[in-house]
């Protein structure tokens, strides 16, 4: 580890002149714990020559307070980036004068401000240029900045451009005589520790993805065994193990050993890594599925997944990830356990990650996928217990959410009042073919850049009532089947018309739908089945939608 540390020392002078003088005091700690010898520098630009910051102050308590600024400059190598403190150099940050007979103090801010409100004899520190704030101590230093990655190459991190300014303001007062009032700044720069990572193998022997093109989908699996094990981290790598894999990628700093064992009855597969961060594969696709690699010819399910330890954020490809049995939509599916499930939320990619998985069992509320740039698939021929919570389920800057329940065994009710849709342009078969739900809500959805909506609610089994009251349509192409065979369909609360400005076709959009009611009682006709009836119902104006109570 490399410490660097700037001593600024401030003064004010009041009528004539005045200063921050700094004096420079640099020393290099090296920790060998570092994997490579790392460099560390620091330049301050913004001030006078000679290291000085000068205030001056001529007319006392009639001035209003000064600022000046601190620009930084920081360049290192470290891959685990650095942090900037600042502090006063002792316990206090009180302004003292050089005389002794003098009494006056400049003091540090008893409270946030910004620079018009300071009193007299007030000063104070801000990083932001609005807030400024006492000048701490030096037991308890003020986080400038935290940086996690290496400075820029060949120019460094600087001040506007990557890392804050610091801003020093001043206000001095009528009763202070002339002197110099003093006190110390102190400015830390200090790498942070580099931690040792690995990263676990994709899974080489099986990484077929879900979906290839066209109606090209992977074969499914055939049905668990009895015979289920258990995947979890040991804090022990046992002795005289006969069979033991490293599944660490090439690159990682440590390895990451696996291997097989049982223990009072049960089957395990156990890892075991000293890395400080361990990383899921880039690619995980089927990683820990019942074909994963590193169980070689094993194909027995997992019963149970425990993900501590276990680093998503590096993850872009999650395909069926966790699926074990093409019979996840049937009662005789073992149900899977999953520890820690809230660990893949910072996966950027959830496409096809629920695909033919069963998550009976599982808290879905703890899966949100903020990170995620994808939801096509994501549930693809998964099942849910009836009463399964999806509703803080965000996702990142989502583009498509194409098939994301396509042939889903979902919840009662599904409600996605948090997803995030507002980047969303490819809608097409979102809940095709959605089994056991009878009520979707999907009123908060902001469909404004979406443009298909091909199949969006079609051929549902059980669906009776859909709300997209909240939907903007303007920017929609494509209609064709968005409510397409939904035999036990009555209700869909809409809003009082969708745009169709830029609509080119919506065959069929509400074809099939032979139980549906429209407000005022309009009942379903094959003869009026496009987006044309896309409207609340009323006396004289045929329209299949309702009015959201």
């Amino acid at each position: 580890m490399v410490i660097m540390i700037v001593k600024i020392k401030s003064a004010i002078q009041i009528k004539q002149i005045s200063g921050l003088i700094f004096s420079l005091i640099c020393f290099f700690v090296c920790n060998n714990h570092n994997v490579f010898a790392e460099s560390l520098s620091m330049t301050l630009n913004g001030v006078d020559a000679g290291n000085e910051l000068n205030f001056d102050f001529d007319k006392g308590a009639h001035e209003a307070a000064k600022v000046r600024d601190i620009l930084m400059n920081v360049r290192t190598d470290n891959r685990s980036g650095y942090k900037v403190m600042i502090s006063s150099a002792g316990a206090d940050s009180i302004l003292k004068p050089s005389q002794s007979d003098n009494t006056g103090r400049i003091m540090p801010l008893s409270t946030s401000k910004n620079l018009a409100n300071f009193s007299e004899k007030e000063w104070g520190v801000s990083i932001d240029q609005t807030n400024f704030l006492a000048l701490p101590g030096s037991s308890s230093p003020m986080l400038v900045v935290n940086k996690a990655t290496a400075s820029a190459p060949g120019v460094g991190d600087s001040s506007g451009a990557g890392i804050p300014k610091i801003s020093v303001g001043v206000r001095a007062g009528g009763d202070l005589v002339e002197d110099t009032y003093s006190g110390n700044i102190l400015i830390t720069v200090i790498t942070n520790p580099v931690l040792k990572t690995a990263t676990f193998k994709k899974n080489s022997a099986h990484n077929t993805p879900l979906y290839s093109g066209g109606n090209n989908y992977r074969p499914p699996f055939l049905r668990c065994s009895t015979t289920l094990y258990t995947f979890q981290r040991t804090n022990q790598l046992k002795a005289g193990i006969g069979s033991i894999l490293n599944e660490a990628e090439t690159g990682s700093d440590l390895p990451i050993y696996v291997w097989s064992d049982s223990k009072d009855g049960k089957n395990y597969v156990y890892w075991y890594s000293e890395a400080d961060i361990v990383y899921a594969p880039e690619d995980a696709t089927l990683w820990l599925s019942r074909e994963a690699s590193f169980k070689g010819n094993n194909t027995s399910c997992f019963g149970e997944i425990d993900l501590d330890g276990i680093d998503f954020s590096k993850t872009e490809k999650m395909d069926s990830i966790f699926s074990q049995d093409t019979y996840a939509l049937l009662s005789t599916s073992p149900n899977l356990k999953i520890l820690h499930l809230e660990n893949i939320n910072t996966a950027k990619n959830a496409e096809a990650a629920f695909a033919y998985t069963n998550l009976r069992g599982l808290d879905m509320s703890k899966v949100t996928f903020e990170n995620a740039t994808s939801f096509m698939h994501t549930f693809y021929k998964a099942t849910a217990d009836a009463n399964a919570d999806f509703s803080n389920l965000k996702g990142g800057n989502v583009t498509t959410m194409e098939k994301m329940f396509y042939m889903f065994k979902g919840p009662l009710n599904l409600s996605l009042s948090n997803l995030n849709t507002s980047a969303v342009t490819n809608m097409k078969d979102m809940f095709r073919n959605l089994a056991a739900t009878k009520s979707i809500d999907a009123s908060s959805f902001n469909t404004e850049y979406v443009t298909d909506m091909n199949g969006m609610f079609a051929a549902m089994s059980y669906v009776e009532t859909i709300d997209v009251s909240g939907f903007n349509t303007k920017n929609v192409t494509d209609m064709s089947m968005m409510f397409y065979s939904n035999s036990r369909l009555k209700t869909i609360y809409g809003p009082e018309e969708f745009d169709r400005t830029n609509l080119s076709i919506s065959t069929n959009t509400f074809g099939n739908c032979s139980h549906l009611v429209g407000g005022a009682n309009w009942s379903y006709s094959a003869a009026n089945v496009d987006a044309t009836y896309a409207r609340i119902g009323k006396p004289g104006l045929r329209g299949y939608f309702k009015a959201k109570p």
